[in-house]
């Protein structure tokens, strides 16, 4: 992975790379000291000072998975695309302002392209503060979350969103919520398909009902804004099909303690496959 500090100041590296903290996100996640200082450097960007939320995103995927795994996932991707894209702090509002264009446009229905590029962080920034687009409009949430970070759009009032979501301490949002999304198979690629399989064998608490109730819900957010929904049920069958082709690749690599959670990606898998067939295309 390469160093952050072309990105952010030395002194300020090692003033929170020092932080007993990150100790203790680095023994029980499987998050890289580079992934917690550029996080904790973005939260110190002015917009979010002082507030009570954190990155999660992609990094909060990877939190999910035991250590164990790290040597099966590329760590690095993300947040290198992430410090990439923010190549200095002060390029950091126009790249907001023009995510908002962006977002107007897919608001106004203008087409039904529904695909925008953006970095976690982008995307993430834009979700925790309402943005006023205009004298009259504001917006809480931004479903052009969804589209990157593969969690789709979360109220900022969500009790278990702000529980999850803490500065200093990096948590991931629940497997359910991560799936709960606009899915196609330009989100959810082999790369994060595996970091799902990995995250969900190290979980013993997925909730398979609520995930499918997330699924659904976001189907009917898709069609209630006059979108295809062509798209979004071939990408229920791409992705689960992904998600056949990764078991089988990585299931020898799943420590006996994990077993048993095989069955929840089966599951949701099978869950997958069940909703592409339901929905029905004119």
């Amino acid at each position: 992975m390469k160093s952050h500090d072309q990105t952010i100041s030395r002194s300020l590296y090692h003033k929170i790379a020092s932080q007993s903290i990150v100790s203790k996100v680095l023994e029980e996640t499987a998050l890289s000291k580079g992934e917690v200082v550029a996080t904790w450097t973005i939260n110190e960007l002015g917009i979010l000072k002082g507030s009570i939320y954190g990155y999660v995103g992609n990094i909060g995927i990877k939190s999910f998975i035991h250590s164990s795994y790290r040597p099966w996932i590329n760590l690095s991707y993300d947040i290198d695309l992430a410090v990439s894209s923010i190549s200095n702090f002060e390029g950091f509002r126009i790249k907001k302002e023009r995510l908002i264009e962006k977002e107007k446009r897919i608001r106004g229905i203008v087409s039904n392209n529904y695909e925008i590029v953006h970095s976690p962080f982008e995307a993430y920034i834009l979700l925790i503060y309402p943005i006023k687009i205009s004298s009259h409009i504001e917006l809480e949430k931004l479903d052009i979350f969804d589209i990157e970070t593969g969690i789709g759009p979360i109220s900022l009032y969500e009790e278990d969103f702000m529980k999850r979501a803490t500065i200093g301490y990096i948590h991931s949002l629940p497997l359910e919520t991560q799936l709960a999304t606009h899915i196609s198979p330009l989100t959810y690629n082999g790369e994060r398909i595996k970091r799902a399989f990995f995250a969900s064998v190290s979980n013993d608490n997925i909730d398979l009902n609520y995930l499918q109730q997330k699924l659904e819900e976001s189907a009917d957010r898709i069609r209630s804004v006059g979108l295809s929904l062509n798209k979004y049920k071939k990408g229920f069958e791409e992705v689960a099909k992904g998600c056949e082709v990764v078991e089988a690749k990585f299931r020898k690599r799943v420590l006996e303690d994990h077993t048993h959670n095989i069955e929840n990606w089966k599951e949701i898998v099978r869950l997958l496959f069940r909703l592409s067939e339901a929905i029905r295309v004119a």
